[in-house]
């Protein structure tokens, strides 16, 4: 497709999301996480149409399972009224439909008195069977807009493996410009610890420009967009507030600790430690004639100080540092698991290791 002049524009104001200086920074990776409801996903959708008319790059609309991109729902993706204003205030097209996998824009024909498909601006693809894709070509494809990337369930197993071999299919070329949207409901996520991104260490309100090395010595670029919550009028209160509203973290309402750490005997600690950089502390204390299994969270960096036995399935930790701790993870730590026996420091710490424990469960009998 020839380049062409548009006079579509895209939102430069700072009342909702504006994605400008990290498209302007033109990196390969591209991760965009915010609250819900901030226009985040609109700028994007908009910007990828500009870039459609003014330099020929078609989009890629990517969702985890196939249940996602069914016709009718990816189509009502596109029928977003303040997108489809804005399209049709623009250029001849009145929006863009999705048929048999293919995005379409559209208009308006007087003389068949409906709306046809006029030009394929991109594809949609679901992760979970990214391999039938593989004989295919899709020729022209450059932005990839992977929406809800972060899920506080499980992810697919090899999840971000298995997008880099859908990546490589879409664009043949290697190269493309991949944008990772989602919204803040958990920290525990594959994508975030391969793009170096620490949740723990970063601040809302900075865009972070990770430099990640290749095998090769080489570097490539990760833009990571951590959008501050903006200030605005809502109807939602209480945990829906704090989480859509306020961009807090998704959480259970979990059993805290209820007497004083130092008050009870403590019968035997260890460490948990998980590819995703997550460490917790766990402590089996007896208290007031009762058992109880206390979890609280310890810093990655700091979990090879000594504590106890260490658990981990990471490479780092797991030489080295077992204690023959067969028996005493059995018969102390899951029976108080099993019979939910288990207090939290917060909700957070056990909302992520319950998530955890899912993914790798070390003192399972």
């Amino acid at each position: 497709m020839e380049k062409r002049k548009t006079k579509l524009k895209n939102y430069t104001g700072d009342k909702y999301y504006n994605g400008a200086a990290l498209w302007a920074a033109s990196a390969p990776w591209n991760v965009i996480l915010s609250e819900r409801s901030d226009g985040k996903s609109l700028w994007f959708l908009k910007q990828c149409v500009i870039d459609y008319f003014e330099n020929g790059h078609k989009m890629a609309y990517v969702r985890r399972y196939e249940d996602n991109i069914k016709q009718k729902d990816v189509t009502l993706y596109f029928k977003d009224p303040n997108f489809v204003s804005w399209l049709e205030k623009g250029t001849e097209f009145t929006g863009i439909r999705c048929n048999r996998g293919e995005l379409w824009l559209q208009k308006y024909d007087e003389e068949e008195c409906k709306t046809v498909d006029v030009e394929l601006i991109g594809y949609t693809f679901a992760l979970n069977v990214q391999e039938k894709y593989k004989s295919l070509h899709y020729d022209g494809v450059y932005n990839i807009i992977f929406e809800e990337f972060i899920t506080n369930k499980l992810y697919l197993s090899n999840e971000y493996i298995e997008f880099n071999h859908l990546i490589s299919t879409i664009c043949r070329t290697g190269k493309y410009r991949a944008l990772l949207i989602g919204n803040t409901i958990a920290r525990d996520c594959p994508y975030l610890l391969e793009m170096g991104i620490d949740l723990f260490k970063t601040q809302p309100g900075r865009i972070y420009d990770n430099k990640l090395k290749k095998s090769d010595g080489s570097t490539i670029t990760c833009i990571f967009d951590y959008v501050k919550p903006k200030d605005k009028d809502t109807f939602f209160f209480g945990k829906a507030e704090k989480n859509i509203v306020e961009g807090q973290y998704d959480t259970e309402e979990q059993p805290h600790i209820f007497f004083k750490f130092k008050d009870a005997e403590v019968i035997y600690k260890c460490v948990m430690i998980t590819k995703l950089r997550q460490a917790f502390k766990l402590a089996v204390l007896f208290y007031d004639d009762q058992k109880y299994l206390f979890i609280w969270p310890d810093k990655y960096d700091n979990a090879i100080a000594t504590f106890g036995d260490i658990f981990s399935d990471t490479p780092e930790f797991e030489k080295g540092y077992y204690v023959k701790p067969e028996k005493k993870r059995h018969e102390k730590i899951w029976p108080l698991i099993k019979k939910k026996r288990v207090l939290f420091s917060d909700n957070l710490t056990g909302t992520e290791f319950l998530r955890a424990i899912k993914r790798y469960n070390p003192f399972v009998m």
